[in-house]
């Protein structure tokens, strides 16, 4: 498993606290001007070999596609 997909399985498990889960984030991730649109928090870019995706400084997670056509 990649450090990368280590970090995403926590963040996902919601095990963190606020700052741990906001230093995962800032390593795995480059911050961007869009906002989650489920709390307004600030979205970090996570590139991987296919398809970008988005994650918040909360955890909410989204890929590029879920934008297509909005």
């Amino acid at each position: 498993m990649s450090d990368t997909l280590a970090l995403e399985v926590q963040i996902a498990e919601q095990e963190l606290t606020s700052q741990e889960l906001l230093a995962c984030v800032e390593r795995i991730g480059t911050r961007t001007t869009y906002t989650c649109p489920e709390c307004n928090g600030t979205l970090w870019q996570v590139q991987t070999d296919e398809l970008p995706r988005f994650r918040c400084h909360v955890g909410h997670a989204y890929a590029a596609e879920a934008w297509e056509g909005a």
